[in-house]
């Protein structure tokens, strides 16, 4: 047992090894369900540049360091590369398809953090309260749709919550005299396979040091003596060689960080270079990223997180408000610095008004500490129910509130990232034509493969196609689909007989005769388009 599960163990934990076992048989579940159907997803703008990056830093090993691209390769050089080495790394391996691999190691990531996020919420508030969380996180949609197609802040969100998941265990532990060597290695591998995916993870260093800085304090209060030098040098030692063991994780997977191991990685800290403005469609209306309000990112965790989130903080403020409070809850002090931890990063964004696109997929890394929160809220609000009809009445409104995202999750296959809540957004149909879809180009799979069925094309004149976005998007399929090599080619813009179109920027307004339209829910995603006047082919 875990430091952290040990904390909580003393409270009792009843029926434990049950929601042990079904936490893990819900894990399985989505496995499965995700190994069987991740090639049912397409591609992403962002994947064919990772994919090169990746390339780039096997062949500056390969080159014994001598061949330097990578170092200069677009803004990439900016961010380690965990992830596109491993998929990479994988595929040649392996010798299997590119990009499939890719979504598949995505899916492995993504697991991860379900599984992480469960662990965490057990040692806050017992295995119930974790199984509860793998099945928030699981059935989170935007967490879901986005865990078979982005490589970037899947991963990170994996790994945050990972290391946060050992920062508490490791606060645990020094709050018992002293933290293992094993636990600090383990921390340290978590926080440096973060920063080697974005360096500015290095946030979660400063979060484990607030948990150690509290543990002190807490310790200092309940002795009524001051803090021991002794105490306070071995604590000190002990983040250090956390953020020492970190920084030789994170060096191997970023190049660029290998040449200056100090000055580089501080460079990056504060992000990329400012990229050029670009419109968002936010509230039905296109509006430069730099221009956005504030409210930006509360409105699209409010539109797009599950009702069930809104239920278990309901729940919960609603015990906190009845007669006999919040009782027996020694770890809340620790959810309120994870909480604390959650809302930083949405504070600071907000605050200094940063641009954003995509929705709010760069702060992926917030839904699992959210799901955390939530199952430990309402295990702990239930429990404080005094009457049985009134607990059972609130987990069976629980498990419908759980429940009811499926079959929305199941209309928007592969899309569950399109996902919009039906309390505040009034569902996908009520959204759709007022916040961004699909920014991300995944429809253009769909749509190309429609026409391998149902477009009229021979070898002798194949029919150019191109899409609004990134070419490869659809010519990869053409070029690796049976049924579409030789019959379809791609095609630069203004040369083409077919124009795939997402509604993104409201390329799909551009003249032309609609053959057909990818959809869910009635909401348009994709349009594939015949041009007029175009002569198919060569």
């Amino acid at each position: 047992m875990s430091e952290l599960a040990r904390g909580h163990a003393a409270l009792g934990d009843p029926n434990g090894r049950a929601w042990t076992w079904l936490t893990a048989v819900l894990l399985a579940t989505v496995f499965v369900t995700g190994a069987l159907t991740f090639r049912d997803y397409g591609l992403t703008w962002d994947q064919e540049v990772q994919r090169e990056y990746g390339e780039l830093i096997l062949r500056w090993y390969a080159s014994g360091f001598g061949d330097r691209t990578v170092l200069e390769y677009l803004d990439l050089y900016y961010y380690g590369g965990l992830f596109d080495v491993v998929a990479q790394g994988l595929v040649h391996l392996a010798r299997s398809p590119e990009y499939e691999t890719r979504n598949f190691v995505s899916l492995c990531a993504g697991i991860i953090g379900i599984a992480y996020s469960g662990r965490l919420a057990s040692g806050l508030a017992g295995r119930r309260a974790g199984f509860v969380a793998t099945c928030l996180l699981a059935l989170t949609p935007s967490y879901y749709g986005h865990m078979f197609v982005n490589p970037k802040d899947i991963p990170l969100a994996a790994a945050f919550v990972a290391t946060l998941y050992y920062a508490f265990e490791s606060g645990y532990a020094l709050r018992a005299g002293r933290v293992p060597g094993l636990l600090i290695a383990k921390t340290g591998l978590a926080l440096g396979l973060a920063m080697a995916l974005r360096i500015q993870a290095l946030v979660l260093f400063g979060y484990l040091a607030s948990i150690f800085a509290c543990v002190l304090v807490e310790a200092r209060l309940r002795s009524q003596q001051r803090i021991e030098l002794r105490h306070l040098g071995r604590t000190v030692l002990t983040l250090l060689g956390v953020l020492a063991l970190a920084w030789l994780v994170m060096l191997p997977f970023w190049p660029w960080a290998q040449i200056s191991p100090i000055a580089h990685p501080l460079e990056a800290l504060p992000g990329t270079p400012a990229e050029r403005p670009s419109p968002a469609r936010f509230g039905g209306e296109l509006i430069p990223t730099t221009s956005l309000p504030r409210s930006y990112v509360a409105v699209w965790f409010a539109i797009t997180l599950p009702e069930t989130y809104f239920l278990c903080a309901a729940l919960f403020v609603l015990r906190l408000v009845g007669r006999r409070g919040i009782a027996r809850l020694p770890s809340l002090p620790l959810a309120g610095l994870l909480a604390s931890f959650a809302a930083l990063p949405l504070l600071v964004v907000t605050w200094r008004r940063a641009p954003f696109y995509d929705g709010v997929r760069h702060l992926l890394f917030v839904e699992p500490l959210l799901a955390v929160l939530s199952a430990a809220a309402i295990s702990w609000a239930i429990d404080g129910f005094a009457r049985p009809w009134a607990r059972r009445a609130a987990w069976a409104a629980l498990s419908l509130a759980l429940v009811a995202v499926i079959p929305d999750m199941v209309a928007l296959h592969p899309y569950q990232s399109v996902y919009f809540n039906r309390l505040i957004a009034g569902g996908l149909r009520g959204a759709g034509h007022r916040y961004e879809t699909d920014y991300w180009g995944q429809s253009y799979r769909e749509a190309v493969l429609w026409l391998a069925d149902n477009y009229p094309a021979r070898p002798e004149h194949p029919v150019k196609v191109e899409n609004c976005s990134v070419p490869f998007l659809s010519d990869y399929y053409i070029e690796t689909d049976p049924r579409l090599r030789g019959r379809f080619v791609g095609a630069r813009p203004g040369e083409a007989g077919i124009t795939l179109a997402t509604t993104r920027f409201d390329c799909h307004t551009q003249p032309g005769r609609v053959l057909h339209v990818v959809a869910r829910q009635g909401v348009p995603l994709a349009y594939v388009l015949e041009l007029p006047g175009a002569e198919p082919g060569p």
